[in-house]
């Protein structure tokens, strides 16, 4: 639940185990570029309907017709964190510790659902992405759930003071509650294990570590679905499925898949071409917005253009 300490407690984690931390994501991942250029700099020059939209935006307008894009565009950029999680495992095997993960934002999309602020079309394409992106992926080894009620977390809320309680109200809050409880934590327990503490007082990191500690993780046999993902026989397999996160060619193809998906019964979510044009005009104007990172001399980047010949390739042998 939101504003309960999961950034404290997700930090101790990675520290004591000595893994990677990845903080929880926001929009403001989408909008700043490489470079810190803030493309939200940019809305005078877009109609209304086609300027940035954030959490601060949602919490002043939860019906605003943007919605449904902010959690679109929030759900691609979980995947693609979680793809770098994995990618930081498969590569170093180093273990990572993540604040929320692309496998349970659609709890969020279902209490968006329940609250009206998306309709069934849109609903119907959210779980069309999760189809056409959620086998690429490797489910986790752990979910640690820190279990607040709502009225704990709008007392939270207004300790903050930032106003949030006016839309995540408690009838968003318990709903929720309960899609976190029935629709994610009793799926995701079937592959992952998952320890639930009640996070209402705060508790002690350190009491969670010696719970991990005392899981076996290797004592499931192959026909248990329990960590079936990562149970991986052939070398090869492995060395597919790091390459398949970390190549960057891939990568982009799979995020621009998400991206133009087409969804041509929801009118928010589907633009038109010379939206889209107006949209890639105005942005690609902006610093380093020309050309991918690293390529931008005008914001100091050293290029040196290759050539086909003198490019460097990764060439994976036929099976």
């Amino acid at each position: 639940m939101p504003a309960i300490g999961k950034t404290e407690v997700a930090k101790a984690l990675a520290d004591e185990l000595q893994m990677k931390y990845l903080p929880m994501l926001t929009m403001d991942a989408y909008y700043i570029n490489p470079y810190g250029y803030d493309l939200r700099k940019l809305d005078p020059q877009l109609p209304a309907k086609h300027r940035s939209f954030d959490l601060n935006d949602f919490i002043k307008n939860p019906a605003d017709d943007r919605t449904p894009s902010m959690q679109f565009i929030m759900y691609m950029l979980k995947f693609i964190q979680y793809m770098d999680a994995m990618a930081h495992v498969l590569n170093t095997g180093e273990g990572v510790v993540m604040e929320r993960s692309v496998y349970s934002d659609l709890v969020f999309f279902e209490t968006l659902f329940a609250m009206k602020y998306v309709d069934r079309w849109e609903r119907k394409g959210y779980y069309e992405w999760r189809d056409r992106s959620l086998f690429e992926l490797m489910k986790p080894h752990l979910i640690v759930y820190l279990d607040a009620s709502p009225d704990t977390v709008l007392d939270n809320f207004k300790r903050r003071g930032k106003g949030e309680e006016k839309t995540l109200n408690k009838a968003y809050l318990e709903l929720l509650d309960k899609n976190y409880k029935q629709q994610f934590l009793t799926t995701i327990s079937e592959h992952a294990e998952v320890l639930v503490y009640d996070w209402n007082t705060p508790g002690d990191a350190e009491v969670i570590v010696e719970d991990i500690e005392a899981i076996d993780f290797d004592r499931f046999d192959t026909l248990d679905p329990k960590m079936a993902d990562w149970r991986i026989k052939e070398e090869w397999d492995w060395i597919e499925k790091r390459y398949h996160v970390t190549d960057v060619q891939n990568r982009e193809v799979i995020k621009n898949g998400l991206l133009h998906h087409y969804m041509e019964n929801t009118p928010r979510l589907h633009w038109k071409a010379e939206e889209s044009k107006q949209i890639d005009d105005v942005w690609d104007a902006a610093p380093g917005q020309k050309y991918s990172p690293g390529y931008n001399a005008d914001q100091g980047d050293s290029v040196i253009w290759k050539t086909r010949d003198s490019a460097q390739h990764i060439f994976m042998p036929d099976k």
